[in-house]
């Protein structure tokens, strides 16, 4: 099993195209800051965020600093880690993984950039986003790959879209997909996973049970889209963490029961019927003299 490393309890987005709300990202105490290329940058600007994210990999900040990349299978994902590769960055987002070959590729690309900026072979981490059913369905390949990935993550808007399936507020349909990757975690001897992000702002209720949720399937931590939803996933995290800790101490200490002590000799029935078939060596004293009757009868 690979290093494990402090629990990662929150990922906060912040689109790499907004100076503000990247300045006001890394000033907040979210355990991991990701700048994102992907999603929340429009294809026409795409390029040009690269600069403003570079950039950005140099400012001080409270937490680690990852960026979401493209996808591997487009033709923003070279650009992207050519731009960003460099001090100061932690780790890349690799979202819709779908294949070893693919999460392969990125790896051995990063070792190319980090050996060009004489950088720490393998200090850029690598974490595989699982948001589409190939990418379930190749998650023991794709983790048994021999790459730098410590731990992968769940997307489930994108894994919804994916296979047809409503998104609900309890989300008991994503159970099976969280257990697939904790479990394929486990086995690959990686850290635990990272949980999808929760969509619904208003909802703090939610997002503090979906967080419970999702430490309950095995997972350490869950990706954020706003600031404000830092600290109920703390919280949620937090308390339910104790709680399992409670319980595991209360195992613990709880004292467990002595057998009750079989007497040597009794005068009643019971007790002898008892002393005798509490082990071998009641159950042949008792069947010992049947033995010798039946040899003399013979």
């Amino acid at each position: 099993m690979k290093p494990s490393s402090p629990p990662l309890r929150s990922f906060l987005f912040a689109p790499g195209n907004h100076a503000r709300r990247v300045a006001n990202a890394l000033s907040l105490d979210a355990d991991v800051v990701i700048l994102d290329l992907e999603d929340a940058v429009a294809t026409a600007e795409k390029r040009t965020a690269r600069g403003a994210v570079a950039a950005a990999l140099s400012r001080p900040r409270r937490s680690l600093l990852y960026v979401r990349v493209n996808a591997a299978d487009t033709e923003f994902c070279y650009g992207d880690l050519v731009a960003i590769v460099g001090s100061g960055l932690d780790g890349i987002v690799l979202p819709k993984v779908e294949s070893a070959t693919a999460l392969a590729t990125i790896d051995w690309l990063l070792a190319q950039l980090e050996r060009e900026q004489d950088l720490v072979p393998g200090a850029i981490d690598l974490i595989p986003i699982i948001e589409t059913a190939g990418g379930l369905t190749n998650l023991d390949i794709i983790l048994a790959a021999g790459t730098r990935v410590r731990h992968a993550a769940f997307g489930a808007g994108d894994f919804t879209l994916d296979v047809n399936m409503a998104w609900s507020r309890t989300e008991a349909e994503l159970a099976f997909a969280r257990a697939r990757i904790a479990t394929a975690s486990r086995a690959a001897g990686i850290e635990a996973p990272l949980d999808t992000v929760w969509v619904d702002l208003a909802d703090e209720e939610g997002l503090e049970m979906s967080a419970r949720t999702a430490l309950g399937f095995g997972f350490q931590g869950k990706m954020c889209i706003h600031p404000k939803q830092i600290a109920p996933v703390h919280r949620a995290l937090r308390r339910e963490t104790q709680r399992s800790r409670m319980r595991s101490g209360w195992s613990r200490r709880s004292p467990r029961r002595k057998p009750r002590a079989v007497p040597r000799s009794s005068s009643t029935a019971n007790s002898s019927t008892t002393r005798s078939f509490t082990g071998r060596k009641g159950f042949w004293k008792r069947l010992r003299p049947f033995a010798q009757r039946t040899s003399s009868d013979d």
